[in-house]
């Protein structure tokens, strides 16, 4: 007798639930114990989960109110619902491309970066992404009022350069991921002499704390060019 092979969590089972739960990648990888860069490729893709794990993730989902619509049994129907919500819809980035082709790209990662390094960078830079989020909310004010010709005061001039800092912290982490060789060796004084140094100085303690760079101020590993960038094509 054959058995039809269905999956258990659906790449869009699994977003669907991220949005009707409110839940980030992180929470999900930390809640669940499955390593973040295999949940974020998963969203990605859909793929690269162990059987055993898609099934972990649809336990956790269900833990939290989710119920999931057999393949066979579904309607017009979303996938995954809350009870006592509406349904969740993965909402496009524009209703007039629903009809069209749609492409999704991911930025590539050096064949060389060890794993725990791809999990706590990105937690780190989701991290700068949450801070960066409470920062736009902030409200320019000048020392002559909001439609004086004053200087910004000194609490919007700290909150301006606290975000172009995440967002550049942010920036070299992504880039260091994809295997830049900027960083591979340390500025030859202590005291900086390029904007290079100056930079690699500035953000130097964030990355060794994702495991970019040692503590000597080292790259982890040798990096290579990134694999090539992977994109998925889906016809509706």
């Amino acid at each position: 007798m054959a058995i039809k092979n269905q999956p258990v969590l659906t790449k869009e089972d699994f977003e669907a639930a991220l949005i009707a739960l409110r839940l980030s990648v992180s929470e999900v990888a930390r809640d669940s114990g499955i390593p973040r860069h295999q949940v974020s490729h998963f969203r990605g893709y859909g793929d690269g989960l162990k059987p055993e794990q898609s099934a972990k993730l649809r336990d956790y989902f269900e833990s939290k109110g989710v119920e999931f619509t057999d393949e066979d049994d579904a309607t017009s129907q979303p996938a995954a619902t809350v009870q006592g919500t509406q349904p969740a819809a993965v909402a496009s980035p524009s209703p007039r491309l629903d009809a069209a082709l749609k492409v999704e790209y991911s930025f590539p990662i050096s064949n060389t970066i060890p794993d725990d390094v791809i999990g706590n960078t990105m937690d780190i830079m989701e991290e700068a992404d949450a801070r960066l989020v409470a920062l736009f909310k902030t409200k320019i004010e000048r020392d002559e009022g909001f439609f004086g010709d004053g200087d910004l005061t000194d609490e919007t001039k700290a909150a301006l350069q606290e975000a172009f800092a995440l967002m550049a912290g942010n920036y070299l982490a992504f880039r260091m991921l994809r295997g830049w060789r900027a960083f591979n060796v340390k500025p030859a004084t202590e005291t900086p002499e390029t904007v290079r140094d100056m930079v690699f100085e500035t953000f130097k303690q964030t990355l060794i704390e994702s495991g970019l760079i040692d503590p000597d101020g080292t790259a982890t590993a040798e990096t290579e060019p990134a694999t090539e960038t992977e994109h998925e094509e889906v016809t509706e």
